[in-house]
């Protein structure tokens, strides 16, 4: 049974973590939830002995670790994580995160590429050791090698909200988007990105996606293959918008907090809060 001690947080150190960076509204939501709720989850640490000194490394719970730190705790709670070498110290890791809605799937991608590179485990031996399989390894290395530095995070395992994606990327729409980078050659590092763009909006999916595969299998060029995916967009409503309208609808969405799929039903439904659109 794993040991549960309450250990200083000033003897705590923090190595490799497969969630090193933790964004102002990460820290600021957890340091609340400690301060409402208290710790819930213990962090994970093993612990270090050199000479008759201890320290701990941490090997999870990176954000509970630095709101406990920001809000001046001096202790936390913490599970003794007893295991021999780095190698499950870092399968430790990644497990405990691979879980969570909020990690994006480009973070699980690193820590895949690390293990497989320094330890020389196989596709088939880590998914074995994350008890996850060996097609997810895949596709976290690939997000992880080519995906555009500017949509890493927002590249997620889970959609952030019930009512579509909320400026998150679906890590199986962002995979279709780098295979097709893969088996087309004649797609572009601007038009990958382009893609990536667009399919941080509610209303692109995965059709859309597929359309664009087919006419550039068709022989296509990438901007007629694009723009016919995008005039898709709003094809179940039967309404075409032009590149102003398209600008107005992206407003009125920022504006009021919505998706561009709702503000689009509002503004067909008459409502008078995003009306006139002059005034967004």
């Amino acid at each position: 049974m794993m040991e549960v001690k309450s250990i200083p947080i000033d003897k705590i150190f923090v190595e490799e973590n497969s969630r090193p960076e933790i964004n102002d509204k990460q820290l600021a939501d957890m340091m609340r939830s400690l301060e409402q709720n208290g710790l819930i989850e213990p962090v994970g640490v093993k612990e270090i002995k050199n000479g008759g000194k201890k320290s701990y490394k941490l090997d999870y719970g990176n954000r509970r670790y630095n709101a406990a730190k920001k809000l001046g705790w001096t202790k936390i709670d913490a599970i003794l994580l007893d295991y021999e070498n780095e190698e499950d110290g870092l399968i430790l890791n990644l497990v405990e995160n691979i879980h969570r809605k909020d990690v994006c799937a480009f973070a699980h991608g690193r820590m895949c590429s690390i293990l497989m590179e320094e330890y020389g485990l196989t596709t088939t031996e880590l998914a074995a050791r994350l008890s996850i399989t060996p097609n997810r390894v895949k596709v976290y290395l690939d997000l992880f090698k080519l995906t555009p530095l500017k949509y890493r995070k927002k590249v997620k395992s889970v959609l952030g909200g019930p009512n579509g994606k909320r400026g998150a990327i679906p890590t199986q729409l962002a995979h279709k988007i780098v295979l097709m980078g893969k088996s087309h050659n004649n797609l572009s590092k601007k038009n990958i990105e382009q893609l990536f763009e667009y399919s941080k909006r509610d209303d692109f999916t995965h059709e859309n996606l597929k359309i664009i595969a087919n006419k550039l299998n068709e022989g296509m060029s990438f901007r007629e293959a694009f723009s016919t995916a995008k005039g898709c967009v709003t094809a179940r409503v039967n309404i075409t918008l032009s590149d102003k309208d398209d600008k107005y609808l992206n407003k009125m969405s920022k504006k009021l907090g919505i998706s561009r799929l709702e503000a689009l039903k509002t503004l067909l439904h008459g409502e008078k809060k995003i009306r006139p659109l002059e005034r967004i």
